[in-house]
């Protein structure tokens, strides 16, 4: 058997590599071009954006950060009045919350993230969305083993699109974390956060 005989089985890993890549490459790029900010930085106010008044810290594993390269980029972001530190969740951290101008320019930035990924997605058919969006979410599901690492895969998500049950890395996450093997069920009330909110 040659080289290319023994790679030829790997073709649909290599091509799922290939299309991440190219994907994460150009929501990087949707991101940064409209926010004028390095990806850190537009991620960390999506983040904030989901997760208002949540401490550096779930920031900086949201983003896989350390601490103090979380607290450079908060100065950064509330030097240019896009975010703003208040009272944390338990009375002792500081919490993180954008300022008006962040709220603006995030909503800027998920649409044009959306825009691009509607565009891709529309060059499927139907039945090929339909396939293509139920292999997403086994393989998503699969993806996260922690809180910290479901938030980082969820970190530059429209939330509003993916809540509760229709969310596979917050229904894994939450699955795993109860020690079963199905999704969590949602009750009646609204829409249960997805992982990266939680």
């Amino acid at each position: 058997m040659t080289q290319h005989d023994d790679a030829v089985p790997r073709r649909p890993s290599n091509l799922l590599g290939a299309f991440a890549v190219a994907v994460d490459d150009a929501v990087r790029d949707a991101l940064t071009r409209t926010l004028h900010l390095d990806h850190t930085a537009a991620a960390a106010l999506l983040v904030v954006r989901e997760r208002p008044g949540r401490p550096i810290g779930d920031l900086a594993a949201s983003l896989d950060l350390t601490h103090s390269g979380a607290v450079r980029t908060v100065n950064r972001l509330a030097d240019k009045d896009l975010l703003e530190r208040g009272a944390g969740p338990d009375g002792r951290s500081r919490g993180l919350t954008l300022t008006p101008a962040g709220r603006e320019a995030t909503e800027r930035a998920l649409e044009a993230r959306g825009q691009l990924l509607d565009e891709l997605l529309g060059t499927l058919s139907a039945s090929q969305q339909e396939a293509f969006v139920a292999g997403l979410e086994v393989l998503l599901a699969r993806m996260p083993h922690t809180q910290q690492e479901a938030w980082r895969i969820c970190r530059t998500c429209e939330h509003d699109a993916c809540r509760g049950v229709d969310c596979p890395v917050g229904s894994a996450i939450r699955a795993r974390l109860a020690g079963t093997s199905a999704p969590a069920a949602v009750s009646d009330g609204p829409p249960a956060p997805c992982a990266g909110c939680s």
